[in-house]
């Protein structure tokens, strides 16, 4: 039953850990500028999966029977996220969930493993010394890694495109929601003694006695 769903690709933790230091170095050049920062991962990160694969990514999508529907696809999402600011980082550690979604169900694991891995990188140098990427329109634009992953993962078995992307969709909303879950606890566990309106301490109310000299 689960057969399908078992990536069957091979894997190189080579790819994974040169694509995690490309991440540092491109996370630790931009953390401070929001939009550079995500044109330097999606670039980084298309850069490397050529280097990796050739033109297997434009292929991909010129041998679909609609190849200006993936086009579409691909790019509509990254325009309905530009109608708000999002902060890059929020958006990052969701696409990370998607990227685990399509590495599970595409037979090609490399493409997610690799774009994951640099996202991963880029991410926590952004966050070095307590750094903030501001947001930005253009955060949105990270879902291009899994959406590009899923199409070079599933060049051999196009029909694992689809499948492909709504997992990445359940992945993006597990990791949603256990950081959600995270916040609560985190304030729950923060909040302060309520201390009751004109009284003296929060455990009594009794005054404190007065000694005579």
């Amino acid at each position: 039953m689960l057969g399908p769903l078992i990536p069957d690709g091979p894997l190189h933790p080579e790819d994974a850990l040169l694509a995690l230091v490309v991440g540092l170095v491109v996370g630790a050049a931009f953390r401070h500028r929001s939009l550079p920062w995500i044109t330097g991962v999606v670039g980084a990160a298309w850069l490397f999966l050529r280097w990796r694969y050739g033109a297997l990514l434009t292929d991909a999508v010129a041998a679909r029977d609609r190849p200006l529907g993936i086009v579409a696809l691909i790019l509509a999402p990254v325009g309905l996220l530009a109608w708000s600011r999002l902060r890059p980082r929020s958006v990052a550690v969701l696409t990370i969930g998607a990227l685990a979604g399509v590495w599970a169900v595409v037979p090609d694991t490399e493409a997610p493993l690799i774009a994951g891995a640099l996202l991963v990188g880029a991410t926590a140098a952004a966050s070095l010394g307590r750094a903030e990427l501001p947001a930005h329109r253009f955060a949105g634009g990270l879902v291009l890694l899994p959406l590009g992953a899923a199409l070079v993962g599933s060049a051999g078995r196009p029909e694992r495109f689809g499948p492909a992307v709504m997992v990445s969709l359940l992945g993006a909303a597990l990791v949603a929601s256990v950081v959600r879950f995270g916040r609560v606890l985190r304030q729950r566990a923060g909040t302060p003694t309520t201390v009751a309106p004109g009284a003296t301490s929060s455990t009594t109310t009794a005054p404190a006695p007065t000694i005579a000299p």
